[in-house]
């Protein structure tokens, strides 16, 4: 039965977001502005919605809101390998000719490709960005066909995707210098120090819902029965990255009822964590640092408003 948004507010003691939540906006921090614009929008197919000096935010079609947001600086801590934080970013496409154009987009580019992975509930493919952002490309199967037993999502088959097999179902499109429009951001998936304090924040706290197990050392959480919105591991350790180090800034939910803001406000007072409203935009600070918002659907903020491989299930 699907789940409301006053059903949910009306048990408190087991805090759900509604099946309508989204993901819909990844805030990166990049040294280079017009590098970083020259990839999303020559290698991804992205177009800009808003830019000045040192922000910018891209959409499948131009047209606002924007779901990839930039802010530079300049003095920003370069990466460092094995720390907490943004593992990688997926970016969802509507069909699975779609992702064959973006990848044949990113061979015409010549791109490395990190690898590509034929798993239990679709397709997807890896690369990093110019600044070491992990990036994942992919195409859900119809949910008919994911494989889920007492509410999770079993973890069967995770193959390496045969590129050329896959690249003919766009063998006779022209290469596409732009994503197709209904691409989105599908979920992202997080290095985190402590998965039992992953699974507090978003789980108990938030109100996703574990729907995966990824061994000992991994999880899948999401909304209204998704395969995952957010994905945890431990992976890289405890070390945490510097705070302003290129890469995430802030990730943002979308809800379809602005009392869901106000709960999540009072909740994050009872649970301890940092909370504060930017404009129409609650933020709360997530274990690694980072701002995690959540605002109501259909009333995205400018940039401005805001502080801020073959495995890899996620």
């Amino acid at each position: 039965m699907k789940t409301t948004v006053l059903q949910k507010l009306s048990r408190p003691e087991v805090f759900r977001l509604s099946d309508e939540t989204h993901i819909s906006r990844v805030h990166l921090r990049t040294p280079d502005l017009r590098r970083a614009l020259d990839f999303y929008q020559r290698v991804i197919g992205f177009k800009v919605v808003e830019r000045s000096k040192d922000e910018a935010s891209l959409s499948a079609t131009g047209s606002p809101p924007g779901f990839l947001a930039f802010t530079a600086d300049r003095n920003a801590a370069p990466r460092r390998p094995r720390t907490t934080g943004l593992y990688h970013f997926a970016i969802r496409y509507p069909t699975r000719r779609d992702l064959a154009n973006a990848l044949r987009r990113i061979i015409a580019a010549d791109r490395p490709i990190d690898g590509g992975s034929d798993h239990d509930f679709g397709y997807s493919i890896y690369l990093q960005d110019l600044d070491g952002n992990g990036v994942e490309l992919y195409f859900d199967l119809p949910r008919s066909e994911w494989p889920i037993r007492n509410g999770l999502i079993v973890v069967h088959r995770n193959e390496p995707l045969d590129f050329d097999n896959f690249l003919g179902a766009a063998a006779s499109d022209s290469i596409s210098a732009h994503a197709a429009a209904g691409t989105d951001i599908g979920h992202l998936n997080l290095h985190v120090a402590d998965l039992a304090e992953g699974e507090k924040f978003f789980g108990d706290f938030l109100g996703l819902e574990i729907t995966a197990h990824l061994g000992p050392n991994g999880r899948f959480l999401a909304a209204g029965g998704y395969h995952h919105h957010v994905a945890i591991n431990t992976w890289a350790g405890k070390t945490a990255a510097p705070e302003n180090s290129v890469g995430l800034i802030s990730y943002r939910f979308a809800v379809p009822d602005v009392r869901v803001l106000a709960e999540l406000k009072e909740r994050a007072h009872r649970f301890g964590y940092e909370a504060q409203t930017a404009g129409d935009v609650l933020q709360i600070r997530d274990p690694n640092g980072h701002w995690l918002e959540v605002e109501t659907a259909g009333n995205s903020k400018p940039v401005g408003t805001s502080l801020s491989r073959p495995f890899a299930w996620g």
